[in-house]
C-alpha cells in the first residue's frame, strides 16, 4: 500500500462533513444519519461548535447509535494550517460550502497537501479549472481524490454517461460514438446559495475567455472533435420531442468531456456527449432564449450588482414541502462507434428535489465510497469528476439509495 494510504488509514474519521450547520450541509448528514453504514466513524465540521451541537443533536434524534461514532471539529476557514488540521483527522472531506471560489480553494489545497480524499456539490466550472491546475499534480503525488461536481452538477450526466459507456464497452466490445442526454421531467426548488454562484460566475466568464471551449475541463493532449456552440431549439427523432437548453448543461458536458479525456479518452478517441432538456415548442423557445439572457446579463457588473439585491440571500432554501414534492428523470441515448447504427438506452431518476436532497444523497455516497472501498476506486488521485475517479464503486452506491434509479435499456 502506497505511504500517503497507509497514513490515511489511521486517521481519527473516516469523514468530515464540511459546513454541516449551513442548509445543503445539514440535510446531508440528515441522510447519512439514516443511511450510512453503522461502521462509519464520522464528524461534523464549521465555524461554531454552538451550532455544530444543534446538528448532531438532531442526527441522535433521528437514530441515537450514532453517540459514539459522531464527532465535532472546528477550524478556521480562512486560515490554511487550520484546515490542515482538520483534514489530518480524516480520510475524507466532504465540502458543502460555496460559492466555492469564494469559500472553497484553501479547503482543496489542505486535502491535496495532506493526502485527504475530498468531494463537493460545486457546479463551478471555472473554479474547478483553477484546482486542476494548481492542485491536480499535487493530488496526484499525495495520492488524494478531489472529486468535484458530486451533486445534481453533475452525477446524474457523469454517472449517467458512464453507466451507457460501460454497457456498451462489455456486450459490443466497441467504443462509444456519442451519448444525448434530455431532461424529461423536472420538479424542484432553488437556493440563493446557487443563484449567488451562477452570479459570480458571470464575472469569472468574461475574466476567461476559454470557458466556452466544450474542452475547457480537459488535459491538452486528451480532447476531441466538438466545437463551441450557440443553444438552439430543435426537434430530436430519437427522443420524439422538442429539445432547449438545458440550465446546467454548459457545466455537465464539460464534466463528461474530462470523465473521458483524463482518462485518456477511454469512452472513445471521438466520443462526443450533448444534454438538452424536453419542453413543448413554445417552452422551449422561452426557456431557451431567456436562459442565454441570462448568462450574456450577469457578465456584466451592473447587472449582478442589482441581481444581488433581489434575489435570496446565502443559506436560504426551499422548503421541507418543496423538496419532498421535487423529482427528476433524465433519458440517454448511447450510439455504438460502428458500420451499423446500434443504439442503447438508458435512465436516471431521482425522486426528491435535484439540488436539495438527491445532491445531499449523491455527495454523501460519494464520501462513503471513498472512505470504505478505498481500493475499488477507479483512480487513486488527482482533480477528477465522479466518474474518473470513483467508477463502478459508486454506481454500485447510486444504484441502491432508495428511489433511485440508473439502468441502462436495450
Amino acid at each position: 500500500m502506497d505511504q500517503g494510504l497507509r497514513n490515511r488509514s489511521s486517521r481519527k474519521y473516516d469523514i468530515i462533513l464540511w459546513g454541516a450547520t449551513g442548509f445543503t450541509g445539514s440535510r446531508t448528514a440528515h441522510y447519512m444519519a439514516k443511511n450510512a453504514p453503522k461502521s462509519l466513524k464520522w464528524a461534523l465540521g464549521g465555524r461554531s461548535e454552538g451550532k455544530l451541537n444543534q446538528v448532531k443533536s438532531q442526527v441522535l434524534e433521528l437514530d441515537p447509535s450514532w453517540e459514539s461514532n459522531l464527532g465535532i471539529v472546528t477550524a478556521d476557514s480562512s486560515n490554511l494550517n487550520s484546515l490542515e488540521q482538520l483534514v489530518g483527522q480524516t480520510k475524507v472531506v466532504i465540502s458543502t460550502v460555496g460559492p466555492y471560489a469564494q469559500y472553497g480553494s484553501l479547503l482543496v489545497e489542505a486535502c491535496a497537501r495532506n493526502g485527504t480524499d475530498y468531494c463537493d456539490i460545486t457546479g463551478e466550472s471555472f473554479w474547478v479549472k483553477k484546482m486542476i491546475d494548481q492542485f491536480h499534480e499535487l493530488a496526484i503525488a499525495n495520492n488524494a481524490l478531489i472529486v468535484n461536481f458530486c451533486g445534481f452538477d453533475s452525477v446524474p450526466s457523469d454517472m449517467g454517461t458512464f453507466m451507457m459507456v460501460d454497457y456498451i464497452q462489455n456486450k459490443y466490445q466497441k467504443p462509444t460514438k456519442s451519448v444525448k442526454m434530455t431532461i424529461t421531467k423536472i420538479s424542484g426548488g432553488i437556493s440563493g446559495g446557487t443563484i449567488h454562484s451562477a452570479i459570480n460566475g458571470g464575472a469569472e466568464r468574461g475574466a476567461i475567455k476559454d470557458v466556452s471551449d466544450p474542452y475547457f475541463l480537459n488535459p491538452a493532449e486528451f480532447r476531441g472533435p466538438e466545437k463551441s456552440y450557440i443553444p438552439s431549439v430543435y426537434y430530436d427523432l430519437d427522443f420524439q420531442s422538442w429539445q432547449g437548453l438545458f440550465i446546467m448543461s454548459p457545466v455537465n458536458e464539460k464534466v463528461v468531456r474530462r470523465s473521458n479525456g483524463v482518462t485518456a479518452n477511454s469512452y472513445g478517441k471521438n466520443f462526443v456527449y450533448r444534454e438538452t432538456q424536453t419542453f413543448s415548442l413554445i417552452v422551449a423557445y422561452l426557456v431557451t432564449y431567456s436562459l442565454i439572457l441570462f448568462g450574456i446579463s450577469i457578465s456584466l457588473a451592473p447587472t449582478r450588482w442589482l441581481l444581488k439585491k433581489i434575489v435570496p440571500v446565502q443559506g436560504e432554501g426551499p422548503s421541507d414541502e418543496q423538496i419532498k414534492k421535487g423529482h427528476f428523470t433524465a433519458e440517454f441515448i448511447a450510439e455504438v462507434e460502428s458500420d451499423e447504427k446500434t443504439q442503447v438506452r438508458g435512465q436516471v431518476h431521482g425522486s426528491s428535489d435535484p439540488g436539495y436532497s438527491e445532491t445531499c444523497k449523491y455527495v454523501a455516497e460519494a464520501a462513503i465510497t471513498m472512505a470504505l472501498n478505498r481500493s475499488g476506486c477507479r483512480s487513486q488521485g488527482g482533480v477528477l469528476t465522479p466518474a474518473s475517479a470513483l467508477g463502478h464503486a459508486y454506481l454500485e452506491r447510486l444504484r441502491a439509495i432508495p428511489g433511485a434509479v440508473f439502468k441502462v435499456i436495450e
